[in-house]
């Protein structure tokens, strides 16, 4: 690295110092405090998402302190880019360096700016021993060489940097709001669709009494593949309306289970639960796209009776609010878990238009949908292609010389300097 004439070749280790003022416990301190720990530094970014208030009497283990002006660095999985420039005083975690940067040399947000950098982190060896996480150690990032500019010139990168990101976090959280916004369309859309059936007071059937369900296969130990063996789906298969096919696992079994647990396309499987009210009763139909399939016994297989209803039909009404509502309902476990079971299922209550209607009700929801499916993933791209920003403005700025960082950055979404 050739240092330009005006700037000068430092160790970052010359300008910044580690504060090393640590609060144990056992020193029994009194008070209260703010405490900042990794999961509240927005990756990248170094923006504080969050914070907690804490009772130093209660502290179950050391916390470091730290002061406005100081940056705290996440050192472990330091790819994460966990790097705060303190606006208050507080505590954090053990797992975080708290640094005090000398004023008289650099300015603490160029610093913290230059220490989220893809350079710094190419500079900064990092450890991974077996049993642990990767990280840095102190005397490593003290090491780490940099061209200095003089103090103007780090406050105008800094205030460039922070002007630009800033207007990347406001695109950013437009675009993801206008992703919720159309995935709160899309339900309400489908709630309107189906409320048609219920004004008109259509007849409900138990949902026993038009399809056949049943359980699934538990794994255990004895169940690892050796002679007759097929694929299963679990949990982590069946999303929201959608089976996710991209890890699917075998399982021993016998002829005979497999007789009776076999998939075939229209099955709609059903998500029991983990506890979560948000999981209960997710399902997704099958369509045959794995041969000889089964199911795992978290997994409720519902096998409509084609002559009286639509499996997508069903599939959509228990996706739908009301649907979700009868599964939650259910679900409910005096122990305040939720989980749903083969009977529960049985009893769900399915409104049961004619056959000619659940199929129209389908067609009207498919072509809704693709067009809602099509804005959502244009934003979601949007979106994701934002998020990428941070790194790709940090990398123009400490890459190739400050000399090419201008004031005004490009943050279109026609493309970045990745």
């Amino acid at each position: 690295m050739t240092a330009t004439p005006s700037t000068s070749r430092v160790h970052i280790g010359d300008v910044i110092t580690p504060r090393n003022d640590i609060i144990h416990p056992r020193d029994n301190p009194t008070g209260s405090d703010v405490f900042v720990g990794l999961e509240h530094i927005e990756s990248g970014t170094g923006r504080r998402i969050g914070s907690e208030n804490v009772e130093k009497s209660e502290l179950t283990g050391r916390k470091a302190r730290f002061r406005a002006g100081d940056i705290v660095y996440g050192y472990l999985r330091p790819y994460l880019n966990k790097v705060w420039l303190a606006d208050f005083d507080g505590l954090c975690s053990v797992d975080q360096y708290v640094y005090v940067v000398d004023e008289r040399r650099a300015d603490a947000e160029y610093i913290a700016w230059l220490m989220r950098s893809p350079l710094f982190l190419s500079r900064a060896p990092v450890d991974s021993g077996p049993g642990q996480l990767p990280r840095i150690r102190l005397d490593e990032i003290a090491r780490v060489e940099l061209d200095l500019p003089p103090i103007p010139e780090q406050k105008r990168v800094a205030t460039a940097l922070r002007e630009q990101l800033d207007a990347a976090a406001r695109m950013r959280a437009a675009a993801e709001a206008k992703v919720n916004a159309l995935r709160v369309l899309a339900t309400a859309s489908l709630t309107g669709l189906l409320s048609s059936i219920s004004a008109r007071g259509c007849v409900a059937r138990r949902c026993g009494e038009v399809t056949r369900v049943t359980g699934g296969i538990q794994k255990s130990p004895s169940r690892t593949p050796q002679a007759f063996h097929r694929p299963f789906l679990t949990v982590r298969n069946v999303q929201r309306g959608y089976l996710d096919l991209t890890i699917v696992e075998e399982m021993e079994i016998t002829p005979v289970e497999l007789d009776r647990c076999r998939l075939r396309d229209g099955d709609l499987l059903v998500v029991e639960g983990n506890g979560s009210r948000s999981h209960i009763g997710r399902n997704a139909l099958f369509g045959g796209e794995i041969d000889d399939c089964i199911h795992q016994n978290h997994i409720i297989r519902v096998r409509a009776d084609r002559n009286q209803l639509n499996p997508e039909f069903l599939s959509l009404y228990l996706n739908s609010r009301d649907g979700v509502a009868q599964m939650v309902q259910r679900a409910r476990t005096t122990t305040g878990l939720y989980t749903l079971s083969v009977n529960k299922v049985e009893s769900l209550e399915i409104p049961m238009p004619g056959l000619s209607e659940q199929t129209a009700l389908v067609t009207r929801w498919a072509e809704r949908r693709r067009t809602l499916d099509s804005a959502s993933q244009a934003q979601s791209r949007q979106a994701a292609q934002i998020g990428r920003l941070p790194a790709a403005l940090l990398g123009r700025a400490f890459s190739g010389g400050l000399r090419t960082f201008g004031c005004s950055l490009d943050t279109g979404h026609g493309g970045t300097d990745e």
